[in-house]
């Protein structure tokens, strides 16, 4: 059929991507993935040193994508977030375990494409 599946689009990863936590007491960061859908983006850290793993699927609300991390792990870490596309980069609201922080990341040129 001639259109069929317009608009729908392949889920997209892009790994080592950097995501800078701003805390109040400093400016940390970890590397993860980031896995773009049609209505949803995904966020998925590895564990790393003094950061455990977590998996956030961000759904996409007008502009703004929110979520919480999902991983079965043995002690998960309560996270919420909520990111928006700011031009060249997203920034967020990072709630771990109570304490919030800003967080930032940017993915390639060409990403919404």
């Amino acid at each position: 059929m001639k259109g069929a599946g317009r608009g729908k689009r392949l889920p997209k990863r892009y790994d080592d991507v950097e995501f800078e936590f701003f805390h109040p007491d400093g400016v940390g960061s970890v590397t993860g993935s980031v896995v773009v859908r049609d209505t949803s983006m995904v966020i998925d850290i590895p564990e790393q040193t003094e950061f455990a793993p977590c998996l956030i699927e961000g759904a996409l609300a007008g502009h703004v994508f929110a979520g919480r991390n999902t991983l079965r792990h043995e002690e998960p870490l309560k996270i919420q977030a909520r990111w928006a596309d700011v031009g060249d980069r997203f920034v967020g609201v990072w709630i771990e375990e109570g304490n919030e922080s800003l967080f930032s990341f940017r993915l390639p040129k060409g990403w919404k494409s």
